[in-house]
């Protein structure tokens, strides 16, 4: 969970509205908060990597398309790459 803060907001001397001034989410952050090695991350952006890369990304999405995971056994596999309750939160 990011920290933030809302904060009113001039430009210039103009006022812009409230708005919620945010930790920036990045490997550096993920490393702070919850002490994973920050050089071992992939930060993804929709299908993109921000961070990192997307070839894990990439594996999985590929491995989920090819294998129906209604079977149990396919579903287990993938659950061993991801965390399913972080997921589904």
């Amino acid at each position: 969970v990011q920290d933030y803060q809302p904060t009113v907001v001039f430009m210039n001397g103009e006022y812009w509205g409230l708005l919620n001034l945010r930790e920036y989410m990045d490997k550096h952050f993920l490393a702070r908060e919850h002490g994973v090695d920050e050089d071992r991350l992939d930060v993804m952006d929709n299908n993109e990597a921000d961070e990192g890369d997307d070839a894990h990304w990439r594996a999985l999405m590929e491995y989920a398309t090819a294998h129906p995971l209604s079977e149990e056994r396919h579903y287990r596999q993938v659950a061993q790459w991801v965390d399913i309750d972080n997921f589904i939160d």
